[in-house]
């Protein structure tokens, strides 16, 4: 299935934690599609920032639209950014997302959300995909 049309990541610093982030990526169809929509999908891993990249595990989580337990997790068990600038591309698999739902791809700053509704300046910011 072709990637979602709303797709969002969001990085954060973790408090307590030097140089160590969190990425939020949720991505989701557009609902004109009707019944062929694909479903929502999040995911949700932390890892260090080094030299533009997070080399991030991915770690169980709940949301409002569910959640993964470390037991969703095997089978894809990290994702990779790259930030260039107002740009980052996210790697992974995301076989846990119903239907082939895909979020990796090329990601640009946003300053308008509409997944996430709280997106400051880094070291928090948000991002849209291409």
């Amino acid at each position: 299935m072709a990637p979602p049309l709303g797709s969002e990541l969001r990085v954060v610093a973790l408090p307590g934690r030097a140089g160590e982030y969190r990425i939020e990526v949720h991505g989701g169809g557009d609902p004109v599609d009707g019944a062929g929509v694909a479903a929502d999908c999040q995911a949700v891993a932390e890892g260090p920032l080094e030299g533009g990249r997070i080399d991030a595990t991915l770690v169980p989580f709940e949301s409002d639209i569910g959640g993964l337990d470390a037991t969703d997790l095997q089978s894809a068990p990290r994702m990779v950014l790259t930030l260039q600038g107002d740009r980052a591309q996210l790697e992974g698999g995301f076989e846990h997302c119903p239907m082939g739902t895909a979020m990796a791809g090329t990601y640009r700053r946003t300053a308008a959300t509409k997944l996430f509704e709280a997106c400051a300046p880094l070291p928090a910011a948000c991002w849209n995909r291409d």
